[in-house]
This record gives C-alpha cells, structure tokens and sequence, in this order.
C-alpha cells in the first residue's frame, strides 16, 4: 500500500511538469507567431514604402521634363523646384530631393517613400540622363536682360548629346514685333531656308541690317530655321540663348520648341513665363 501512495504521487508530480512544459510552449509558439505576424507586417510596409519611392523617381523624371510650377515656369529650374513635388500615394507618401550638378556624375536624385512607419530611400545618379535631351538649367531662371529690356535671355542644358538644334519655334502672346534668336552673339536664323517670305505678309522675314536678319510676327508661333554651323549643342554644355525683339520683351508665358536631330521625340519643349 505505500508503494502505491508513492506511485501515485510520483505520476501527480509528473503530470503537473508535462502541464507546465506544454503550457509554456504554447505561449512561446504563440508569442514566435504573434512575432512572426508583426514582423511581416513591418516588411509589407517596407516593400510599399520602397515602391512608393520608385513611384516618385519616375514621377519626378515625368515632372522635370514636363511639369508647371504655379506661377507657369518648367518646374525643373523655378524657384519652387523638383524638391517641392512630395506627394501622397497609396496610402503613403514620397518627398524627392534633387542635387543638381552640371558635372554629371554628381547630379543626384534622391526619393524617399513612406508608409506606416517604415521608410525607404530611392537614388538615382546621373539624373539628367533621363530627361529631354535638352531642359532649361535648374535654378538659372529664363529672365529679361538687365541691360537690354528688349532681350530675353534663356539658358538651356545639353543632358545627351552631342545634338543639334535645326528649328525653334517661338510661341508668345506679341503682336507687331520683330524678333531675331541669337546664341553666344551669333545670329542664328538661316534667312535663306525660312519659309516665310519677304515681310509685306502678316508673318515675314526682313533682312534690314548685317546681323539684324528677324521675323514679323503678330503673336502666336513664329518659326526659326537655325544655321547648321552655329546650332550644335555638345552634352552637359551650358548656353544661352537669346531672343531679340524690337521693343520691350514682352511679359507672360513663353514656349520654345527645339527640333533636334534626334530621330524620336521632337519636339523638345521649355516653358517659362516672364512677369512684370
């Protein structure tokens, strides 16, 4: 009979330690599952936040090409900029920050995207690479001279080249005005090809001085054959281009289409506007 008691107590004992044991790997399976759960979820964040960050390079490369501001400047080189384009998407949002450098190497995009609370960064070198083949300069605002209210001046980047620019076409609101293109002093017109003819129609060419060859125009687009010679534009090289009126330059939006010899794209277009 006392070696029953102690056998009964001994399975007692051993019961109550197999209980205990099963119990404490219960809570640890559920506590490695629970983990397991938050730490998946952390990077499902982390995935939506990287692809929001992709999102944003590609939509600041569509931008820098194409995008206003609000006062109707290419956002590339306004004062506002790339680094103002943070956006929300999908439930996150992405900031971009942009280094522009003429030395191509060292210009550098920069694109965080995030959701939740998790973050990832995105960087694309080389930036320029992706844009149109040439863009207004970042930061170095299309203006009127400073020393001739009659001159517009507008500096251009090569971002791939070398390239060179055929035709521009101006489109401003003016009316009445003669206007010529030039670039580093030279005149770029090539007067022979134009196709307008001898000024006494509403759109004409005029050949009145040396250097003065110019277009009448009364507002809308005006069209500039350019000179072979003086149009080449060699990569990462910035110019500046000049457009000459009569009188005052006018005020308002200004658009600049460039026909290059790049076979697809053309053309290639910068807006900027000129205010009082």
């Amino acid at each position: 009979m006392k070696t029953l008691s102690n056998s009964r107590g001994i399975s007692l004992v051993v019961l109550i330690v197999a209980m205990t044991l099963i119990m404490i790997l219960g809570v640890s399976f559920v506590s490695i599952m629970a983990s397991k759960q938050k730490g998946f979820l952390y990077q499902v964040d982390s995935y939506r936040a990287l692809n929001i960050a992709n999102a944003g390079v590609e939509y600041a490369i569509r931008c820098a090409s194409d995008g206003l501001d609000s006062n109707g400047n290419s956002i590339f080189f306004s004062d506002q900029g790339l680094s103002t384009l943070g956006r929300s998407l999908g439930g996150g949002t992405f900031s971009i920050n942009y280094a522009y450098s003429q030395t191509i190497d060292a210009d550098l995009l920069t694109a965080t995207g995030t959701y939740g609370t998790s973050s990832r960064q995105v960087r694309l070198s080389r930036f320029r690479r992706y844009l149109s083949p040439i863009t207004l300069v970042p930061g170095n605002q299309a203006r009127v001279d400073q020393g001739d209210s009659s001159q517009v001046l507008v500096p251009v980047i090569c971002n791939e080249g070398p390239l060179i620019i055929s035709r521009l076409d101006v489109t401003v609101s003016a009316s009445n005005v003669y206007l010529k293109v030039m670039r580093a002093g030279v005149n770029l017109f090539d007067y022979n090809s134009s196709i307008y003819p001898e000024c006494g129609a509403a759109i004409c060419k005029i050949n009145d001085a040396p250097n003065e060859q110019r277009i009448l125009f009364n507002g809308g687009t005006v069209r500039f054959d350019l000179l072979s010679a003086a149009s080449q534009h060699n990569q990462d090289e910035v110019s500046v281009y000049v457009l000459k009126f009569s009188g005052s330059a006018p005020m308002g939006q200004y658009r600049i289409d460039f026909f290059t010899s790049f076979p697809n794209g053309n053309p290639f277009s910068v807006i900027f506007s000129l205010h009082p």
